[in-house]
């Protein structure tokens, strides 16, 4: 196996152990996140909706958060480090080990893994893309709305909700209204709109608007990018539908609170469910849509339920749920930064920097050899009655591992001077110190092939 085809597989492997560290933590905020909104069914939509918004923040950026962990114990600089020595570490090794050395099962297991994580990745990132394409296709083929009775309700609207500037129009291509685009929202009625009255288009628009308001279609997409990292997570998936769901609460509690009569409201629900279900088509992918069939029952009942609608957040409760949030990702977090750092530490550990093959090294403890693996005389040059001392120049690294070891001067027969070398590399050792702390460091010692003893260990040099 190639040098590049080793180092693409290691790579690979040595990128599952963070993946699973994120998987983990991920989980466990989303699993956390969805108890409390599980568990919470009498607190307010708008409440529960900024529980999972914060959640799937929070997971988005748990790399960032361990950086600065990590910034504010580490020197600048050090986290890559261990990395780019572990990859040039492992380089080292193979060409030590020859042409013949194969990769570990466990390696060969986790870069198929990693791999198909990746094309997964992949597949989520182009089906994003072709969403946002056709949405974005469907919002540019849609009919502005002129003057009229439409805008001259949706300005009102805006004007009293204090919403952003949003443009408005209408598309034969769309069975239930949207809103499309994040820098500047659209928001798409269905062709019918035109001849809808009064009261169903002013509910209609007060739906949206709250879309429009509440910045929707952003954490719509933060939602789909977790998705892609995580796609094989099943508690990901459900934490996005939940959050599509508490959108839609939310925004169905700006209408009831707004005058909206909940039956009228309901009703309307129902006829855009009964829509769906009469066309091949389904919601705008990547838009927010009024209408999702999974989530129209929950919905209902929460429309139809007689209860107070909160419509703006008090910043007393959401200081409380931050300090909640807080209180159960912190452990998370630092378990996740905890897990990364000794992960780089062992890194850091087996990818020591080696010194060169001429590098002078200070020592207070020379190494010590534990294990002498016996070269074996080549039947050959026995039977012809040929010796010779070899002498071999052998990297001993912080656990006392061979990591290479040369000819450093020959014996005058090939084949002797190869089996010196190949049986060295077998060899064991306690490592070098310096001020207590183990250092790797080239040793040199001679081995004597001799017809009248076996091959024996002559005095080892510095």
């Amino acid at each position: 196996m190639t040098h590049a085809a080793l180092w693409l597989i290691d790579f690979l492997a040595e990128m599952a152990w963070p993946l699973a560290l994120h998987t983990t933590a991920v989980s466990l905020l989303l699993g956390l996140s969805l108890a409390i909104v599980a568990g919470c069914r009498t607190m307010a939509p708008i409440y529960r909706d900024f529980v999972m918004r914060l959640t799937v923040v929070t997971s988005l950026l748990l790399p960032c958060l361990s950086a600065g962990l990590a910034a504010l114990s580490l020197p600048a600089g050090v986290g890559l480090s261990p990395d780019v020595l572990s990859l040039l570490t492992i380089t080292a090794a193979s060409d030590s080990a020859g042409a013949s050395q194969q990769p570990t099962v466990s390696s060969l297991v986790l870069a198929i893994a990693m791999l198909i994580w990746l094309m997964g990745v992949a597949v989520m990132i182009i089906r994003t893309g072709f969403g946002l394409l056709m949405t974005a296709r469907l919002v540019r083929s849609a009919d502005p709305v002129g003057l009229g009775y439409i805008r001259r309700t949706a300005e009102r609207l805006q004007r009293r909700f204090g919403v952003r500037a949003f443009a408005l129009r209408v598309s034969d291509g769309t069975a239930t209204p949207f809103v499309g685009g994040i820098v500047r929202p659209t928001v798409v009625l269905p062709r019918e709109a035109e001849w809808w009255s009064g009261n169903r288009l002013r509910l209609v628009l007060i739906h949206e608007l709250s879309h429009v308001r509440r910045r929707d279609t952003f954490w719509n997409l933060l939602g789909v990018v977790l998705v892609a990292i995580n796609w094989f997570n099943p508690l990901v998936h459900m934490a996005r539908r939940r959050l599509l769901l508490e959108t839609e609460l939310v925004s169905d509690d700006m209408v009831i609170a707004s005058g909206g009569d909940s039956e009228y409201y309901a009703q309307y629900l129902l006829d855009e469910l009964r829509t769906l279900r009469s066309r091949v088509a389904g919601p705008i992918p990547f838009g927010v849509g009024m209408a999702r069939r999974s989530q129209m029952e929950e919905r209902l009942m929460s429309v139809l339920t007689e209860r107070t609608r909160t419509i703006a957040t008090r910043g007393r409760w959401l200081l409380l749920l931050s300090l909640v949030m807080f209180a159960l990702a912190a452990p998370v977090v630092l378990v996740y930064h905890a897990a990364l750092a000794a992960d780089s530490d062992t890194k850091a550990d087996s990818a020591e920097q080696l010194p060169g093959r001429h590098d002078f090294v200070a020592v207070d403890k020379q190494p010590e050899l534990t294990h002498m693996e016996q070269p074996v005389y080549p039947e050959k040059e026995k039977s012809a009655g040929i010796t010779g001392r070899v002498y071999i120049q052998a990297l001993v690294d912080k656990q006392g591992t061979v990591r290479k070891a040369l000819v450093s001067r020959s014996s005058g027969n090939a084949q002797l001077d190869e089996a010196a070398r190949t049986a060295a590399l077998k060899n064991k050792f306690t490592p070098a110190e310096v001020d207590g702390k183990p250092v790797a460091i080239w040793v040199t010692y001679s081995v004597d092939f001799l017809l009248e003893d076996r091959p024996k260990d002559a005095k080892k040099q510095n």
